[in-house]
């Protein structure tokens, strides 16, 4: 990074103990964080179960209606009661239980029939509401979704169950207005706080019973509200993060009225957001703040301390080496004694150097001189001299590299010494300076160095470790027609090594080669457990041919069957080979019996499909015979002999049968161990 390269060594102690404070800092947020989560998740569990004990304190009330409801019903007098007389038994009824503000008995057909005559004249007449009641069963029991208003100056909410059944079923509900008072007294008490709402609404309609703070009418329709989503996901209840309708945030505690029916009564209960984390809010910002002053009086520490026991000392340290830089051997460096050691040390050494610089400079004359005799030497030696610094750089060259390379001296210097170099000689040149570094001793090294011209050229180079010092000196000649001597004699050999392996009539591998791969390919199927299989091939009355169409045709038509030989003979290991005269030879290693005596038809197909006539012959045409052998553990002893045994009596037995036939030698054939395949 550019900018680092200008921050001076107060700046970097002061960036140093940031990067030391950080993980702490680090830290700090980590525990704000913790703090916050730590903070909404108890607010979540609080109004979960401040949600939960209020709808079971809710829900008593309404279970105990629908108990006294369930044995009101099951009264004789009720069941039995109609007219004036149901009005002033209900009137007694309502007397005994005085948390019901009215009381009465309704069906699907007339609506209300009788009714106390307590607390106002409440009726029941929505038929379609008592029908939904009623297809409720005989236990069924609503609150809230059928009917509410005001009874005697009270808001109250509806419970309502069907009548005891007669004859079978049920044609009638029983129903009692409940005073929500005690109702909104128990809201109030939750809502005591400022930063806290209460919410009793119907899930299924969105109705609100009861609200605290921001009240509202009983009854009103809240079809928008946020949390009715949740609830309809969540009909177990449950917490959620969301915007009040006011649009205040808020953690919503959920929790369903047991026993309420298909009303869904539900009661939420909202802690604000705000001030569930405003505490923490202010203890983050204290700590924010004091670690913030903590690492302002650190750095400004740090920076004092660094001026006074870095940057003034190594000032004068740096003077110091500027002085003996221009000449000023004779100066002194002046560092406290409370100083760190190190700079101490640094001061000394500087002194001293500063003292065998001058003795150096005595020196330097005399080095001058010797220097003068090497340069006059290496200049009129017919080798090339060059000297390579520790980083590979050329620091002298001799006059000889014009003639050499092309290039003079002052055209190699400073230059590095494997850039002239072929890229494939690169790696043994590293070696050798690397041997020499290390005080070795190498022989002359042969290698290709790029000419002026472009051509490379063969250099032969020698060279050692200059004493007391990296650089190394190498003396180089030119090795090019030695090289190409040395090629030529090469090529030379591998030309006698070439006619010495191959037959010169059909350019096939001679005898000698085929017994050396033979061994070769038996040994390697012995380390790998594979077969192998050997093909004997004779030319059908070669000597007929000879003798009727002559010497010249026969070697023509020698080199035409090899031909053909090893065309079918194409796997890498596979080997064909003039075995002698007009017989020739096939090994195939890892070839199954099969295999062979496939190949070797095919061969036997391909020599007879060359139509080479043959008067002398009874097929009217070249053709071979050939014999098949093949091992399926090549570690027996004297494999190789039983192989070819074994492949001259199938090519006997080929011949025997009428030739242009391939048999493969088997042991279970009775004749000779072998027997024909046509």
């Amino acid at each position: 990074m550019p900018f680092v390269k200008n921050l001076g060594i107060r700046a970097r102690l002061v960036v140093l103990t940031a990067a030391s404070v950080a993980p702490l800092m680090l830290l700090l947020a980590a525990g704000i964080a913790y703090s916050y989560g730590d903070a909404l998740d108890r607010a979540k569990l609080d109004v979960r179960k401040t949600a939960e004990i209020a709808a079971a304190r809710l829900s008593d009330t309404f279970q105990d209606a629908r108990g006294r409801l369930d044995i009101i019903r099951n009264l004789v007098e009720v069941r039995r009661s109609s007219g004036p007389s149901c009005d002033a038994f209900m009137t007694s009824l309502q007397k005994a239980n005085p948390q019901f503000v009215s009381l009465g008995l309704a069906d699907r057909e007339r609506g209300t029939i009788c009714r106390g005559q307590l607390g106002g004249s409440y009726r029941l007449e929505d038929r379609s509401r008592i029908a939904e009641v009623l297809a409720m069963g005989p236990d069924g029991f609503a609150a809230g979704t059928y009917e509410e208003g005001i009874a005697a100056g009270m808001t109250t909410v509806l419970v309502v169950m069907p009548m005891a059944p007669v004859g079978g079923r049920a044609t009638g509900v029983i129903f009692a207005a409940i005073s929500l008072d005690h109702l909104m007294q128990s809201v109030r008490e939750l809502s005591s706080g400022h930063d806290r709402s209460v919410v009793l609404l119907e899930a299924s309609t969105g109705r609100v019973l009861v609200r605290r703070p921001n009240e509202v009418l009983f009854g009103t329709a809240m079809p928008d509200h946020p949390i009715l989503p949740f609830l309809r996901t969540h009909r177990d209840g449950g917490v959620a993060e969301l915007d009040d309708d006011d649009g205040t945030p808020r953690i919503f505690g959920a929790a369903p009225l047991p026993d309420t029916g298909s009303s869904g009564l539900t009661l939420l209960v909202g802690a604000s957001r705000a001030a569930t984390i405003a505490a923490v809010n202010l203890r983050s910002l204290i700590a924010v703040f004091l670690s913030l002053l903590v690492l302002g009086l650190v750095i400004a520490a740090i920076s004092w301390l660094g001026t006074e026991m870095l940057v003034r000392p190594i000032r004068r340290l740096v003077q110091m080496a500027s002085r003996i830089g221009a000449g000023e051997f004779e100066a002194r460096t002046q560092i406290e004694g409370w100083q760190a050691p190190e700079f101490r040390e640094l001061a000394s050494t500087l002194d001293i150097t500063a003292v065998r610089l001058e003795e150096g400079r005595r020196a330097e004359a005399a080095v001058a001189a010797s220097e003068s005799r090497y340069r006059l030497l290496a200049e009129n030696t017919a080798d090339m001299i060059t000297c390579v610094s520790a980083d590979g750089r050329r620091t002298f060259v001799s006059g000889a590299s014009v003639e050499l390379l092309g290039l003079r001296p002052e055209e190699l210097l400073g230059e590095k010494a494997m850039d002239l170099s072929h890229p494939d000689d690169a790696e043994q040149i590293r070696s050798m300076a690397a041997r020499l570094r290390a005080g070795g001793v190498r022989d002359a090294l042969r290698y290709r160095v790029r000419h002026r011209d472009g051509r490379y050229v063969w250099i032969e180079a020698t060279g050692r470790r200059i004493e007391g010092s990296d650089e190394l000196v190498f003396a180089i000649r030119d090795a090019s027609h030695r090289k190409a001597m040395e090629d030529h004699l090469e090529a030379a050999n591998r030309r006698l090594a070439t006619l010495a392996a191959t037959d010169d009539l059909t350019g096939l591998p001679n005898r000698r080669t085929f017994n050396d791969r033979l061994a070769n390919e038996i040994a390697r199927c012995v380390r790998s457990g594979a077969p192998i299989s050997l093909v004997l091939v004779d030319v059908d009355r070669f000597k007929a041919f000879n003798d009727g169409y002559g010497h010249q045709a026969g070697d023509v038509c020698l080199q035409n069957v090899a031909t053909a030989l090893g065309a079918e003979v194409g796997r890498a290991g596979d080997l064909v080979a003039r075995y002698g005269g007009e017989e020739f030879v096939a090994v195939l290693p890892a070839a199954t019996i099969d295999g062979a005596r496939a190949r070797a038809e095919a061969m036997r197909q391909r020599v007879r499909n060359l139509g080479i006539d043959h008067a002398g012959s009874e097929h009217g045409r070249v053709t071979i015979s050939i014999g098949v052998a093949s091992l399926s553990d090549a570690g027996i002893e004297d494999a190789t002999s039983v192989l070819l045994r074994q492949a001259d009596q199938a090519l006997y037995a080929a011949k025997a049968g009428g030739r242009d036939a391939v048999v493969v030698f088997a042991d279970a054939a009775p004749d000779l161990g072998i027997r024909q395949i046509a």
